[in-house]
């Protein structure tokens, strides 16, 4: 393959791998820090392939929060339900009481072997 595409696949993958491990690592510290609050249930948002938001309201101010497809599809929450997720302070974000972040951390961490391998091949000598 050409050096110039394997140079850009390698820009492509580093910079979607340096994404998903900074929100899989949001994730993960918000899910060992188990500070949980109860939100209430706004709007529902769109089910995608991966996936699904809703809206909730802590405090008077509005969140997304990510939901399964299932869950979405099966309309697990509705409009007016009060539910309980996970909240990181510093990040003031939500997630999923039941979400597995840990799955999530380990997958984005193998996905930078991908702009390596673009890297090594850059390197390596033809």
């Amino acid at each position: 393959m050409n050096r110039k595409i394997y140079f850009v696949l390698f820009l492509l993958f580093a910079f979607f791998s340096y994404f998903f491990f900074k929100t899989a690592y949001r994730d993960h510290k918000i899910s060992i820090g188990k500070i949980a609050k109860n939100v209430l249930v706004v709007s529902k948002g769109n089910c995608g392939r991966g996936g699904g938001t809703i809206k909730v309201k802590y405090e008077s101010k509005i969140y997304t929060l990510g939901i399964g497809r299932n869950d979405c599809i099966n309309g697990k929450y509705k409009i007016g339900d009060q539910i309980i997720v996970l909240y990181g302070e510093q990040y003031d974000y939500f997630i999923l009481k039941d979400m597995n972040t840990i799955s999530s951390l380990y997958l984005s961490i193998a996905f930078f072997f991908l702009p390596i391998y673009c890297l090594y091949k850059l390197i390596r000598k033809p």
